[in-house]
């Protein structure tokens, strides 16, 4: 795994490890050994997501949907519940940099334009609105980085600039349309 990050040494990042595991303490022993190895590199985990249920132990749609909200929290910077944006405060930057040697989460990441477009349909018009802002001056990209057993080209990159999404409000009129059509 330190292969993997191996081209970060010497460069200021915030590394984040988000993982599909549970229960920290069962994994406490591993992640010394990696903070210690990370150590020796001149790097640090500056935080840590375990996104499963404590029940939930195989990887399956519902991971990489996760992991990408957690990319999408960070890109807008605030929180993600139930599919909707909500007034938490995340840390917000606007260059993030996601690697995973699962194509599944790699997939869902490359198409979190269309993640961000459903959040933000079901997100309230206020928060919807602060949303909005975080798009004036800044752009926000996500590069995805598939981890491949190819030593010579040890990532497949792909780089994604996110767009501002439409936000379609239904009012009482507009549904009555919709049903008689």
């Amino acid at each position: 795994m330190f292969n993997n990050i191996r081209h970060l040494q010497g460069q200021d990042v915030l590394i984040c490890l988000l993982t599909g595991r549970s229960d920290r303490e069962r994994h406490a022993e591993l992640l010394n050994k990696l903070r210690i190895g990370m150590k020796e590199m001149g790097l640090e985990i500056w935080k840590i997501y375990f996104i499963n249920d404590f029940f939930q132990h195989k990887q399956n749609d519902d991971t990489s949907l996760k992991k990408s909200y957690i990319l999408l929290e960070h890109m807008i910077g605030i929180k993600i519940e139930d599919g909707e944006f909500i007034d938490i405060k995340q840390d917000w930057f606007s260059n993030v940099h996601f690697y995973d040697d699962d194509y599944m989460n790699i997939d869902y990441a490359n198409d979190i334009q269309m993640i961000f477009d459903r959040v933000c349909s079901k997100t309230n018009n206020d928060t919807h609105k602060y949303v909005m802002q975080r798009f004036k001056g800044n752009d926000m990209n996500l590069t995805t980085h598939l981890i491949t057993n190819n030593d010579v080209n040890k990532f497949k990159t792909n780089r994604i600039l996110l767009k501002e999404p439409g936000k379609y409000t239904l009012n009482e009129s507009s549904i009555k349309r919709f049903n008689n059509f």
